[in-house]
């Protein structure tokens, strides 16, 4: 996950503060009863610039990006070790909070022998057990297809949605299958995030799927905040 978050005339000391290369970022948004962490991150860039009258900080920052940037790990395991235990031991390596991780099944019938990037060594250990794993605020969360154990989140007329779903089609080569979902837009929904189940309901489309990208844009100044959520 990224995030590019757009300050304007903030004071010496603030814009000093942002662009401390070990800085982490915290945003949180929503309306007067529902504000909520939208974003956890490592701040990867600053730049600021100015028109004249006003001067504008913009800040990119990625979720767990400082880590899983710079993980590079080892690992060797014996025969039949279970992918549970490995994809443990490899969470413990890295550090990060832990949210809901769902446990592997099988095992390494020739154990293994890794060096190198941690993401890449996680892909391969989920993706072998059927699982999908990722950075969320911060915290690692690993999951099956069908979604992580949080509830529901329904996306209706009622409930912030606006304008009509879009049916969206994608070939997933590397699984070999093509997916059928939807892509929607609803007024800020701050509890959306990749991997969260969600139910659309509407006339023309409709049903249940997973969150799989998810944009959050707003600004403090005014106009509305939204939720762009592509799921499958």
């Amino acid at each position: 996950n990224v995030a590019e978050i757009v300050f304007r005339n903030l004071s010496r000391d603030s814009r000093l503060l942002v662009s401390d290369s070990s800085a982490a970022l915290t945003l949180s948004a929503g309306y007067p009863d529902t504000e909520a962490v939208i974003f956890v991150g490592d701040v990867d860039e600053v730049n600021t610039s100015s028109d004249g009258a006003n001067v504008e900080t913009r800040v990119t920052c990625s979720d767990g990006g400082r880590v899983i940037r710079s993980a590079v790990i080892s690992v060797s395991t014996s025969r039949d070790s279970r992918t549970s235990d490995v994809i443990d031991g490899v969470l413990g390596i890295i550090g990060l909070p832990r949210g809901v991780i769902q446990t592997a099944s099988g095992a390494l019938k020739q154990g293994l022998t890794y060096l190198g990037p941690v993401k890449m060594l996680l892909d391969d250990l989920t993706a072998s057990a059927d699982l999908r794993w990722s950075v969320q605020n911060g915290v690692v969360q690993v999951h099956a297809p069908t979604g992580t154990t949080d509830s529901i989140v329904v996306l209706s007329a009622d409930s912030g949605m606006i304008e009509i779903p879009e049916r969206v089609v994608d070939d997933d080569k590397q699984r070999g299958v093509r997916r059928r979902g939807v892509r929607v837009r609803s007024l800020l929904q701050p509890e959306i995030s990749p991997g969260r189940r969600i139910r659309v309901i509407h006339k023309w489309v409709g049903g249940d799927f997973v969150a799989e990208r998810v944009l959050h844009t707003g600004d403090v100044i005014g106009g509305e905040w939204y939720t762009d959520t592509e799921a499958y």
